[in-house]
């Protein structure tokens, strides 16, 4: 990526914007979803025809938050985003990851993973009208 997006801030709804994400969707206990959730899925199904995921584990990089914090969707309690790298250092170049997503996904749900649905790496910038890239 060639850069940050200065205006984000992933815990917003108004900033909610990333250069690049890898998002994990997961199955799981869809009657444990509360009333806005069910209604959400519903509304999904309604439109999609397809269940929304039980969860959602995104990987991101945050321009402000210290690497390991766990930033709640500001939309909905069923996605948790983890920031495994933090601040300007680094655009430009490659990075590599290794993730346990089994311990990552913990901690930030207070639960054990069910089935991996989906992978979907994703460049976001709408909310702040800005535009990006990453490679």
């Amino acid at each position: 990526m060639p850069a940050l997006i200065e205006e984000t801030d992933l815990a917003t709804r108004l900033c909610d914007d990333s250069p690049v994400r890898l998002v994990l969707a997961f199955e799981g206990d869809l009657g444990n979803f509360s009333a806005k959730d069910a209604a959400l899925n519903e509304l999904t199904r309604l439109m999609t025809d397809k269940e929304m995921p039980y969860v959602t584990l995104i990987y991101v990089w945050c321009n402000k938050r210290p690497v390991g914090t766990i930033i709640h969707n500001a939309y909905t309690d069923r996605i948790r985003k983890n920031v495994i790298e933090s601040g300007p250092m680094g655009p430009r170049q490659w990075r590599n990851y290794e993730r346990d997503i089994r311990a990552d996904f913990e901690p930030a749900f207070g639960e054990t993973p069910g089935k991996l649905l989906g992978i979907e790496i994703m460049i976001d910038s709408d909310n702040t009208h800005s535009q990006t890239q990453a490679w």
